[in-house]
């Protein structure tokens, strides 16, 4: 725990807006430290907007104090370099913690002891995939690295191909959907269709039609949350086992959604063009069969 008391030059400031410029973390870092109570005002828990106040006293803990246990994984990797790693990640293995004080094992676990970058948050951490979705995943090990690797996926120039079995038969055997998405009212963490939401394409065509699912390839096109998932079950074809989503329809053996990373084709630091794939999941693979026998 350490302990700061607040200058006359600090009044008035937001204590997220202090904390970059006093302890030397980005805003974002800051709002979650404040958000898992790691921060507190004269032995209170407090807001991101809370404006510092004459006499205040600002105590902060130590990160490192609440993490309980650190995890050591030994994940697969598809390439390496001195820049960056690509994994296949396994479902339901989280990318990064929910909370700081999380003792369950995430691909932050994996990365930190081979990253530069400092982030106590999301260390290495690009892009992300959901717990259930498995697949390719990169990851950078130095900040410039991750810098240039993020303002790659920004300007769009990252190609993303996905395998999902969605519920029933698409009408298009290949199209894109573009329905612009935001959180839905309901269920903070669900995307929906959402007027004046943030633009979201999804590219798709059906690879294999099955009795009641469909295998699909998935090219999106831009990077929302969930977007896929959203994407199809607003089509009224939600992917299968997802719960979310309402893709309740399963078929027996599958035990958690059915979306997989299947490839990534970008630039690299080092300027190098690479496709990195991970193959379908042999429990995903067990699925198919099942339906193809039917």
């Amino acid at each position: 725990m350490t302990e700061y008391k607040i200058s006359p030059d600090d009044l008035k400031q937001r204590i997220d807006v202090w904390m970059t410029l006093n302890i030397g973390v980005t805003r974002g870092v800051a709002q979650r430290m404040i958000k898992d109570e790691l921060v507190t005002i004269n032995g209170n828990v407090l807001r991101s907007s809370h404006t510092l106040r004459k006499d205040d006293v600002v105590m902060i803990k130590d990160r490192t104090s609440v993490v309980k246990k650190a995890h050591k994984l030994n994940l697969p990797i598809i390439y390496e370099d001195d820049d960056v790693v690509i994994i296949d990640k396994p479902a339901p293995l989280v990318v990064h913690p929910a909370r700081a004080d999380s003792t369950n094992p995430s691909v932050v676990d994996f990365i930190r002891p081979k990253t530069s970058d400092d982030d106590p948050d999301r260390p290495g951490i690009v892009h992300r995939l959901d717990s259930d979705t498995s697949g390719v995943l990169i990851l950078a090990k130095n900040i410039a690295a991750k810098q240039f690797l993020q303002d790659e996926f920004k300007k769009r120039l990252v190609e993303k191909k996905y395998l999902a079995l969605v519920i029933g038969r698409l009408k298009e055997k290949n199209a894109i959907i573009k329905l612009a998405l935001g959180r839905s009212s309901n269920d903070p963490l669900k995307r929906v269709p959402t007027v004046g939401g943030k633009d979201a394409e999804t590219e798709y065509k059906v690879l294999e039609e099955y009795d009641g699912f469909s295998l699909i390839e998935v090219s999106p096109k831009t990077g929302r949350t969930h977007q896929i998932r959203a994407h199809f079950a607003a089509l009224g074809h939600p992917i299968a086992a997802d719960s979310r989503y309402g893709g309740m329809s399963t078929p027996k053996s599958l035990k958690r959604h059915f979306l997989h990373a299947s490839s990534l084709k970008l630039t690299l630091p080092s300027g190098k063009v690479i496709t990195a794939e991970a193959p379908l999941p042999d429990e995903l693979e067990a699925v198919l069969s099942d339906l193809r026998e039917k």
